[in-house]
């Protein structure tokens, strides 16, 4: 069972403490750029590392203790926002392009009525009409 853990891009940079809790080891007076996971910023920021976030759209935010998990959540939600407009903007051209393929089709007003009647043969009889319903058991074999 594989659980997906959202990664981001971080800048770390170290000043007196190295951080010791994560592998590899971040030694002291180090600045790195990295993928880490939440859990990974929280200990670098309780070894009084410097974290700043790099967003997909080239901004910087500097994470604290205190704002970290709310910047993060925010963040996650806009990649998710993103990824379901991905979505629908491809699900728009592939109907549009379905769209064209049916208006290039003809349809004439012969099959159209074949059609309709074809229906009207199979019509189904109303169960509940005295008229139509008997009371013939359904499987061969009740009585």
């Amino acid at each position: 069972m594989a659980i997906n853990v959202t990664k981001f891009m971080v800048t770390v940079e170290t000043k007196n403490y190295p951080v010791v809790t994560i592998r590899p080891t971040i030694q002291r007076y180090a600045r790195i750029r990295k993928k880490m996971n939440a859990s990974e910023i929280a200990q670098c920021l309780s070894c009084y590392a410097i974290v700043t976030l790099e967003k997909n759209n080239g901004t910087k935010v500097r994470l604290t203790a205190d704002n970290f998990k709310d910047v993060l959540r925010s963040y996650t939600a806009q990649l998710n926002d993103i990824e379901i407009n991905k979505g629908i903007a491809e699900d728009e051209r592939n109907n549009t392009a379905r769209v064209e393929k049916i208006k290039e089709k003809p349809v004439s007003v012969v099959e159209e009525k074949e059609e309709i009647e074809q229906t009207e043969e199979y019509e189904q009889p109303d169960q509940e009409d005295p008229d139509v319903f008997t009371s013939a058991p359904y499987y061969e074999g009740d009585e």
